[in-house]
């Protein structure tokens, strides 16, 4: 796609808001969709290893006062998240402490019924055979991230052989992300949240639980660094056109999950606004515009290699910009007048397209 293609349609409002109101009914529809399915997290691990502390550091809500309900096993305890009839978390038993008819059970119910599973270590044991011996029976089937818990036990020296010990052990292929948590510290719990909206996403159930998440902020921030990496993948597509509609496809339903997410109630109308006042506007043409100059000036007349590069990145400074602005907007209900909200829109804009910029414009072979 070469650098005029892009001027051309980026600098017609009609077609930009043409094409983002095509998008928008889908993605309203999707997101409402998405959220009356079930989610169901699930629990393994010792009974000392601190399951139910994490999981209310990680979810927006204290399941110790929540009474349990009969589930698929009486093996299993079932717990409700407040509010959301259609979310549980399953805490299965203590792997040490059941025989096999009870294991089995219960991993019938995990494969039967869980979204993800959460893999629970003891920090201050370590990894026992039993626990080895269990992920590398569920991790066939089912999605699981283990957390290794209780870290803040463990020094600083220690910490980081602690943890490529039981990656190496797990999975040295790194197929199983092992991540470091300590529920008094809060490490690892941003982290842990980033990796269960990964394995969700592929669910299309990422939306419903950030909406349980404790740490919104953090699903919010990875979902407009993933899509900014996917806005760059749709701008370098060498067709002329053809990345209009898909992008705008992104970044509406970006800014309506990031709106349900902080719990502000969104039209199609409020969207559409959203993007005109913030993309189109007098603020997203001279971002553009600048963007287009600073190229022009790194590498001159461009090619058709040159010119896919510069619509990757500015479709990516684009699409992070949109999220930033959006995060700010709705996280405070709407409030923050909109002259700010393009400020936002302009600075993380800029500091994404400049960013790629010098990473395209450092010498090659460093």
């Amino acid at each position: 796609m070469s650098k005029t293609d892009w001027q051309d349609w980026q600098m017609d409002e009609k077609g930009y808001m043409g094409a983002a109101r095509q998008t928008l009914d889908r993605n309203v529809d999707e997101v409402d969709r998405n959220m009356k399915s079930s989610l169901i997290l699930s629990l393994m691990g010792n009974v000392n290893a601190g399951k139910s502390s994490l999981i209310n550091a990680v979810l927006d809500a204290d399941l110790a006062k929540v009474k349990s309900v009969p589930g698929w096993t009486k093996d299993v305890q079932l717990y409700p998240f407040p509010g959301f009839p259609n979310v549980y978390v399953a805490d299965t038993p203590g792997l040490e402490d059941i025989d096999a008819d009870v294991a089995s059970r219960a991993l019938e119910f995990v494969a039967r019924h869980s979204d993800v599973v959460i893999f629970v270590l003891n920090g201050a044991v370590g990894l026992t055979k039993s626990e080895r011996d269990a992920v590398a029976k569920i991790r066939k089937d089912y999605p699981v991230v283990v957390a290794l818990n209780k870290i803040d036990v463990v020094s600083s020296q220690e910490r980081e052989d602690l943890l490529t010990y039981v990656q190496e052990n797990l999975d040295p292929k790194r197929r199983i992300r092992v991540i470091a948590t300590s529920t008094k510290t809060g490490e690892g719990i941003d982290e842990l949240t980033s990796a269960l909206l990964d394995l969700l996403a592929k669910r299309n159930k990422d939306l419903l639980f950030a909406k349980v998440a404790r740490h919104k902020d953090a699903a919010v921030d990875r979902w407009i660094a993933v899509a900014a990496g996917v806005g760059a993948g749709i701008g370098a597509i060498p067709i002329p056109g053809s990345d209009i509609l898909p992008l705008t496809a992104l970044q509406t339903g970006l800014i309506i999950k990031i709106a349900k997410v902080y719990d502000v109630p969104i039209s199609k109308d409020d969207a559409a606004l959203f993007l005109s006042q913030v993309v189109v506007g007098p603020v997203g043409r001279t971002i553009f515009r600048q963007l287009l100059k600073v190229v022009g000036d790194l590498f001159g007349p461009v090619g058709a290699g040159a010119a896919a590069v510069i619509a990757a990145g500015v479709a990516a400074a684009m699409t992070y910009g949109v999220g930033r602005a959006a995060k700010e907007y709705y996280k405070r209900g709407m409030a923050l007048p909109i002259e700010d909200v393009r400020r936002v829109y302009e600075m993380a804009a800029k500091s994404r397209g400049a960013k790629k910029l010098g990473e395209w414009n450092e010498p090659k072979g460093r």
